[in-house]
């Protein structure tokens, strides 16, 4: 459930839950208020006892993925595309000196 949340702020929230980076290319501006229903790919031991205890529904097993969530529920289209992406490379490391 998001109430006022960006597109920007949608991919984000995506990126984790897909293993990947999720980029927004909607150009949509402004807030957006939507609940997305959808069943993970791999549920740990205990998600359902988890769910309740948040508060939230229970985990339907048989509901849509992730991505046919987001295109059926927020008419969203999620391509996956490669591109260039930073990387951050440590060619070495060490203990810092005492002063």
């Amino acid at each position: 459930m998001a109430g006022g949340a960006t597109m920007k702020q949608l991919a984000d929230a995506l990126s984790p839950l897909m293993n990947r980076i999720v980029e927004d290319r909607t150009a949509l501006a402004g807030r957006f208020a939507f609940t997305l229903r959808w069943t993970p790919e791999h549920m740990s031991e205990g998600l359902d006892r988890k769910s309740r205890a948040l508060g939230l529904p229970p985990v339907d097993r048989d509901g849509p993925a992730l991505v046919t969530a987001v295109r059926e529920q927020l008419g969203l289209k999620i391509d996956s595309q490669k591109g260039p992406v930073d990387v951050l490379v440590v060619d070495r490391a060490e203990r810092p000196k005492e002063n």
